[in-house]
Formats: C-alpha cells, sequence, structure tokens
C-alpha cells in the first residue's frame, strides 16, 4: 500500500470541494470556528467511482480534542478507500449480480476498519516525529453504492441514508454516541478489544455495519457539522427525548433541486449560509449527496 504518513502530517488540507457531476456532489466546509482561529479543516471526504455501477463514499471527521486529527480524517479516508477497493476486487464482487449476506459484509468491514488502524498506528510509530497515534483519532463513514443496494459501515458519528425510487428515506448509520455531549468513538480507538457483552454507542454495535437491498435512487451521508439543518435528530416522543435520525426532508429536496440546475459555488454557499441554521453552525462540514 502507497502511503505516506510524513507527507499527510506536513500538508495542511485544504478544504475539498469535489465531484460536482450530474450524479455526485461531495463537499467539505471548514468551519467557522476554524476560519476565526486559523485552524485546519478537521473532517475530509473520498468519492471513487469504481465501474459496473458501483461507487465508493467515505467521509471522516476528526476528533476535535486531537492535535492531528485533520490529518487522521485524511489518513482514515485514504487507507479504508485503498482497503475497500481491495475488497471490492478481491471477492469479485463487480462481477456479481448480488451483495454478500449481512455477516460476511460485517466481517469484511471489520477486517478493513482493524487492517487501517494497524497500518496508521504503525506508520505513525515508524515516523520519527513527536506524535502519538492518538493525536489522529477520527471517525470513518462508508457506503460501497451499487445497482443492487448499498454496504454501509462506519466507526463514530455521523449520519447516513438511502432512499429507493418513490419510496421514503431508510437510515444507513446510527450515531455511535456516548453518555457525554459530543462523545463518540473512534477508528484509532481500541473498539475491538474483548468484551461481553459486544460494544455498543448508541445502541449501535461497534463497528455498525448495513447491507441495504434495495435499488438506490438516492443517498445521502454527512459529518457532525450538518446536522442542526440537515437531519430530524433529537425530538420529544410521549415525554421522552428521542433520535430520530432521520434526513430533514425539505433540505434534502433543496439540495435535489440545486444539485440539477446550479454550480458549484450556489450549492456550497446554500450549505454554508442557506438557512439561520446553517448560519449559525460553526463546525466543520461535509456533505455528500448522489442521484443514480
Amino acid at each position: 500500500m502507497s502511503f505516506s504518513l510524513r507527507n499527510i502530517i506536513r500538508r495542511r488540507p485544504e478544504v475539498v470541494i469535489s465531484n460536482f457531476t450530474d450524479t455526485v456532489k461531495a463537499v467539505t466546509l471548514r468551519g467557522r470556528r476554524h476560519r476565526a482561529d486559523g485552524s485546519p479543516c478537521q473532517d475530509f471526504h473520498l468519492y471513487r467511482e469504481l465501474g459496473s455501477g458501483w461507487h465508493l463514499f467515505i467521509a471522516s471527521d476528526g476528533a476535535g480534542s486531537a492535535a492531528q486529527s485533520h490529518r487522521g480524517a485524511r489518513a482514515a479516508c485514504e487507507v479504508a478507500s485503498h482497503l475497500l477497493e481491495r475488497l471490492i476486487s478481491g471477492r469479485e464482487w463487480l462481477r456479481s449480480p448480488s451483495l454478500p449476506d449481512d455477516a460476511e459484509w460485517r466481517a469484511e468491514f471489520i477486517s478493513v476498519c482493524r487492517t487501517a488502524r494497524q497500518f496508521i498506528i504503525g506508520k505513525i510509530a515508524d515516523s520519527g516525529l513527536d506524535v502519538q497515534y492518538k493525536d489522529f483519532c477520527a471517525t470513518l463513514i462508508a457506503a460501497i453504492v451499487t445497482p443492487y443496494g448499498i454496504l454501509a459501515g462506519h466507526i463514530g458519528d455521523g449520519r447516513m441514508a438511502a432512499r429507493a425510487k418513490d419510496g421514503d428515506w431508510d437510515t444507513l448509520a446510527t450515531p455511535h454516541r456516548g453518555v457525554e455531549s459530543n462523545q463518540t468513538i473512534f477508528l484509532l480507538s481500541d473498539w475491538d478489544a474483548p468484551r461481553v457483552p459486544s460494544l455498543r454507542l448508541g445502541g449501535a454495535l461497534v463497528p455498525e455495519t448495513i447491507v441495504w437491498r434495495n435499488r438506490p435512487e438516492e443517498i445521502c451521508i454527512i459529518t457532525d457539522g450538518c446536522e442542526n439543518f440537515a437531519w430530524n435528530c433529537l425530538q420529544p416522543r410521549n415525554g421522552v427525548w428521542t433520535d430520530i435520525n432521520t434526513p430533514f426532508g425539505p433540505f434534502w429536496q433543496h439540495i435535489a433541486e440545486l444539485s440539477a440546475n446550479s454550480r458549484p459555488d450556489a450549492f456550497v454557499r446554500f450549505i454554508d449560509s442557506g438557512n439561520k441554521a446553517c448560519e449559525e453552525e460553526d463546525d466543520d462540514r461535509t456533505l455528500i449527496y448522489a442521484r443514480f
């Protein structure tokens, strides 16, 4: 695997605005807080078109308390992307008219996450630089979109959903959240240490994996910087605050309209300041939207 940790450590990540095509819109914006204090964007994302109607989407959000989390997010995306592409090729899934079963996909995604973590931690240890692996903590959320459905998996927070033609949005990720505000888990965390029962956060296994067996028409993925304006999150139900965890329909309807009719600058402006919630959000934000 070709990967230079030293280059990632030394290179200040730029805001990523990529893949503004008829099919895929993928944007990472540096948050207002980081613009104000001159600190780097801690989000990153990658998109790969794999052929035969297969697509790979990956996003990562670096831990706010980790000194090198902006590089950790980039490393998580680049290494996981390489490993997932190798998995797809090695299993010859591109040639298959069906998806793996739930157990196989879970086992393979766990293997990818373990390998990515071991590889990144090893590169950090061998770098000779004055950094520790905990400085690179970041989440990971990934989706392999195919003509037959979606293979989804994640470690940490973030949101993901998909919609079949003439259907409603189906949630594909439950954020791994602890009891404290903004508490989550990261790719480089000790999430697979032996324990009984298995590790869960926010009610979801870590990692969480889903095989969604519908022909996708739309998919959306966000980091938590987009939650306040793009997602239905905590709402009162029967006197209890509950995480509804569904896309906010009017927002995504407007995203769909912008995707069809607007230039990239208009699309980015809407994500940055399209409504009051967008304007008040100071965190980095990554938004991936695709319509097939």
